[in-house]
């Protein structure tokens, strides 16, 4: 694969389309700061993205890890697969799927 330009700029259809799954949780400030810290870190380093060695599940790891979210054992399974492995990981299966 050819590397690809990373895009971190909010789109239209991010408030447009609702999302199938969404993971939540409460920070305090300490680990808000954080994780703004980290976002603007990977802003200023424009990722390239790769199919398999660095895609959008990669990222939404690295970024959830500067929080002490722990990322899904497989991360390479597709994006509402990952949302659901990674709530498991995290609180055990609590949520009810569609």
């Amino acid at each position: 694969g050819i590397p690809m330009p990373g895009v971190l700029d909010p789109h239209p259809d991010d408030c447009r389309i609702r999302p199938k799954a969404a993971y939540r949780v409460s920070l305090n400030a300490q680990r808000y700061e954080k994780l703004l810290l980290d976002i603007q870190k990977a802003r200023s380093e424009k990722p390239s993205y790769l199919l398999f060695t660095f895609n959008c599940n990669h990222f939404a790891s690295r970024i959830a890890a500067s929080v002490g979210i722990k990322p899904p054992a497989n991360i390479y399974v597709p994006a509402l697969e990952y949302i659901y492995a990674m709530i498991d990981e995290n609180e055990g299966g609590k949520i009810a799927r569609n």
